[in-house]
């Protein structure tokens, strides 16, 4: 009897030491950041691959939308806001407007700048989005 009991607490030893190895695996790998997406990069990687592109203070960035080439983020600043301050600061930054397509033109809640340099072309895309507005910044490479 002694025997059995001995043989019974080895069991239950077993099974509470497995149900615990199952648990901290699913417990652990929960907590371990997975890797990062190769084509996502870093917020600030890609804010510093752009110091020639105009982007407001407040704002949001979205992360999905960031690569070498572009930007986007939401803000709660009016879109005629947006639209002066892309004037204002691309000029500053030596960018040339080339052309602005806007509600009037295009349908739908949306403005497009499209900025010259050189050897770039820049285009910031506005979008109404309910109370936040959204933009979309691309630049494009000149050969």
């Amino acid at each position: 009897m002694k025997r059995f009991g001995i043989i019974l607490f080895r069991r239950c030893l077993f099974r509470s030491g497995l149900f615990l190895i199952v648990f901290l695996s699913f417990f652990l790998g929960a907590c371990i950041k997975s890797p990062r997406v190769k084509h996502m990069i870093d917020v600030h990687e890609c804010e510093a691959r752009l110091s020639d592109i105009a982007i407001p203070i407040k704002r949001v960035p979205i992360k999905k939308l960031l690569s070498e080439y572009s930007y986007a983020y939401t803000t709660a600043e009016s879109i005629e806001w947006l639209i002066d301050f892309y004037q204002r600061e691309m000029e500053r930054l030596g960018w040339e407007l080339n052309g602005k397509i806007d509600g009037q033109d295009y349908p739908g809640n949306e403005v497009t700048l499209v900025f010259n340099k050189p050897h770039k072309l820049t285009v910031v895309s506005i979008r109404q989005n309910g109370r936040k507005k959204s933009v979309h910044i691309a630049i494009i490479q000149k050969k």
